[in-house]
């Protein structure tokens, strides 16, 4: 994804990108999902990361979240983990997820 699509999505607070990547502004100090409904950031004040805790360590704890992200977040990561799985169970890879559940649901 590039930053352009990232800072679409984050203009247009496009839902269909939670979860895809979160974004932090600089000046305020705020970080959150693109979907987000705070007043749209300076392009120049915006750094884009893949998780929000990425962005919490990278960021140092300077950051602070916006909005209900961590019951969002909780959401999100049970979503992405499930859908991990089952692309993975599709596609005929054997992890040790993938060894669990097929052993407690034979």
């Amino acid at each position: 994804m590039t930053q352009e699509e990232m800072w679409k999505a984050v203009s247009e607070n496009d839902a269909a990108y939670d979860g895809a990547f979160f974004y932090a502004v600089q000046s305020t100090g705020i970080y959150c999902r693109p979907s987000c409904k705070s007043k749209i950031p300076k392009q120049e004040n915006v750094c884009f990361f893949a998780t929000a805790e990425q962005a919490k360590q990278v960021l140092d704890d300077s950051f602070r979240k916006r909005c209900e992200l961590n019951q969002k977040l909780r959401q999100l990561g049970v979503l992405r983990s499930l859908i991990k799985l089952f692309v993975e169970i599709a596609n005929g890879f054997s992890t040790e997820n993938t060894k669990t559940i097929k052993s407690a649901y034979p």
